[in-house]
C-alpha cells in the first residue's frame, strides 16, 4: 500500500475528517482540509494531467510553494 492508496482508503472512510492543516501565513492563520476534499481536488489535477499526456513514468516538476495545492498535486502524480 503506497501514500496514495492511504490517502484514497480515508478518503472513501473518513470523507469528512481533516487531513491536513496548513498555516497560510505560517503561524496562526490556518486552511484545513478534509480527506474527501483532497482526493476531490487531487482527481481534477490527475484528469488535467492525463489531458496533457502525462503517463506511467513520466517526470513532473512541480513549482508550488508549501501548501494545500502542493499535496493535492503531488498524491495524483504518485499515482502514475
Amino acid at each position: 500500500m503506497n501514500i496514495v492508496d492511504i490517502l484514497s482508503d480515508k478518503a472513501s472512510k473518513y470523507p469528512d475528517r481533516t487531513a491536513f492543516i496548513f498555516l497560510e501565513d505560517g503561524e496562526s492563520k490556518e486552511q484545513k482540509i478534509s480527506f474527501g476534499e483532497l482526493d476531490k481536488q487531487a482527481r481534477v489535477i490527475a484528469a488535467l494531467l492525463q489531458t496533457m499526456g502525462l503517463e506511467e513514468g513520466s517526470r513532473v516538476l512541480i513549482p508550488l510553494p508549501s501548501g494545500p495545492q502542493s499535496r493535492q498535486v503531488a498524491e495524483r502524480v504518485w499515482q502514475f
